[in-house]
Formats: C-alpha cells, structure tokens, sequence
C-alpha cells in the first residue's frame, strides 16, 4: 500500500480482515439473497442495511461475484453507511416529534428539543472532523476510502446506539417495536 505507515497499513489490514471474517462467520440464515432473474420483485436481504451483519455478507457476496476489490468493498461500505445515516435521520425524527409535546411534570421539552437539535449538530461536526484526520493522515492507496468509510461506519453505529437507548429511556412509546 502506497504512503501507509506500518501502523495505518495494520489498522487497514485490521478492517478488512475483520470485513472479510464477519462474513464467513454468519449463519446461512443470515446471507443476502441473490436476485432471481425470472422474478420481477426486488431481492430480498434477510438483515437491514444498517446492520453489521449486512456490510460483512455485502462484502462477502462482492467477492464471489468477482467484486473482491477495494471498489466492491467501497460498494458496500457506502451503502451501509447510507442506511446508518437514514436509520439515524428516522430516530432523530420521532426523537424530535415526542419533543414537540408538553412533557411529564417538570420537564421542558421545549429546551430539550433546543439542546437535542445542538447535540446532533456538533456530533455531525465532531464525526467529520474525526473522520477527516484519516483523510488527511492515510496519504496514498487505494484503501484510503475504505479507512474513512469505516470511521464513519462506527461513527453512526455508535451514534445511532446511544439515540436508540435515549429514546427507549425517554420516549418508549415513540420506538420501533
């Protein structure tokens, strides 16, 4: 790998092999199905995109179609990361529409709503400007897309654990069953 330090080259090596293990790790019930030609509906996948589990069989299913390359891998990571992003926006969204009501006694959601808003701001700051120093440090090769793709991978698993465990603590009856 051109321009990697011992360190960045290991800690990339870390992230594929670690791509490539969840994928042969999964149960069969857990493999993306392949489309059917002779079927006009769209392939069905048995994990949500946002899940770990779909990025590793996403990974694994590029690879035996010939996709094995950092551009496959990429593919994936991509729309992995777009799934954590839309999951994230539908969590952001219920989390501000039960802050839209009154509240308990003693609460001001009206704040709360004020202070969520900021938070989520300055995490989108933070998460860029982290994941930017990989950009800025990595220098050549052609894994640097995936280092960056994979910081902002566990930036928004991260993120989207913490708003999931605020709104089942907060807000219950506004979570996905």
């Amino acid at each position: 790998m051109i321009g990697l330090s011992r360190a960045g080259g290991a800690a990339m090596a870390r992230v594929l092999a670690g791509l490539l293990l969840a994928g042969q790790a999964l149960p069969a019930a857990a493999v993306v199905a392949a489309p059917d030609p002779s079927s006009e509906a769209p392939a069905r996948q048995t994990q949500p995109m946002d899940d770990p589990a779909w990025l590793a069989q996403c990974v694994k299913k590029a690879e035996a179609e010939g996709e094995g390359t950092t551009l496959g891998w990429g593919h994936c990571m991509v729309d992995h990361r777009e799934a954590l992003k839309t999951a994230q926006a539908g969590i952001v969204a219920r989390i501000g529409k039960a802050l839209e009501g009154k509240g308990p006694a003693g609460t001001d959601y009206s704040r709360a709503a004020a202070s969520f808003a900021e938070a989520q701001r300055h995490w989108t700051a933070f998460a860029e400007a982290d994941c930017g120093i990989i950009d800025d440090v990595f220098g050549y090769g052609t894994a640097q897309g995936l280092a960056g793709e994979d910081c902002v991978i566990a930036h928004y698993q991260r993120r989207n654990e913490e708003l999931r465990e605020l709104e089942k603590a907060y807000f219950s009856s506004t979570s996905d069953p």
